[in-house]
């Protein structure tokens, strides 16, 4: 926990890290005289939380993942698999 406070990391990082760079470049793109600068939360992209069976699309997703992991390192499907 304390290394993730000075070195974050994660998908909300490489987000930030992207519309960073996406404001720089369409900050060299704008007329000055018609808009306002760009900020970074302009190209954060908004988090939209669905749910499916009381479980986030996300956990289904690792889910799946770690199902196929299993798969290829064991050679059967792991009980409960999607």
């Amino acid at each position: 926990m304390a290394f993730y406070l000075l070195e974050p990391w994660g998908y909300q990082m490489e987000n930030w890290r992207a519309a960073l760079v996406a404001s720089v470049v369409a900050n060299t793109a704008r007329d000055p005289k018609k808009k306002k600068p760009f900020d970074i939360e302009d190209f954060i992209p908004k988090e939209v939380e669905v749910r499916r069976l009381g479980r986030s699309v996300d956990q289904d997703v690792l889910r799946a993942k770690l199902d196929l992991a299993m798969l290829a390192w064991g050679g059967r499907k792991p009980e409960g698999a999607i």
